[in-house]
């Protein structure tokens, strides 16, 4: 039989549930709010085609920011959902083992039970034979 998890999710556990999100969702949101801060703004006087250009690298670094929060943010429903299973299965566990428990512990009282009844058996034979101890 494994071990059940402990009651409240280690470290390591914790760990190991976050893993299920890419640390590159994590970090992908970071690098495009920094590329979106380090995009070069229009200034000045331009031709039109310059400003357009700029203002569509702005609207892609801008929408880029949007996509990388949304997978982050359905990346960290997924942890939740791995949380959830992962509690769940705690739950489980934890009953099936007080289950078990309970089993064994009344195996072993059934088991003296009959344990007594042979004895008490074998007493009264003896004493009816008039085998004295």
């Amino acid at each position: 039989m494994t071990r059940p998890p402990s009651p409240s999710p280690s470290p390591s556990e914790l760990l190991r549930l976050f893993d299920a999100m890419p640390l590159g969702v994590v970090h992908t949101v970071n690098e495009r709010v920094a590329d979106y801060a380090a995009a070069a703004r229009p200034g000045g006087a331009q031709s039109y085609e310059e400003f357009n250009r700029t203002q569509t690298r702005l609207d892609n670094a801008a929408r880029a920011i949007t996509l990388a929060r949304a997978a982050y943010r359905q990346a960290l429903e997924v942890v939740e959902d791995r949380k959830r299973e992962w509690s769940g299965a705690r739950q489980r566990v934890a009953a099936l083992e007080r289950l078990e428990s309970r089993r064994r512990d009344e195996h072993a009282i059934e088991l003296r039970r009959e344990e007594d009844r042979l004895v008490d058996d074998l007493v009264v034979a003896r004493h009816v034979r008039g085998e004295h101890v």
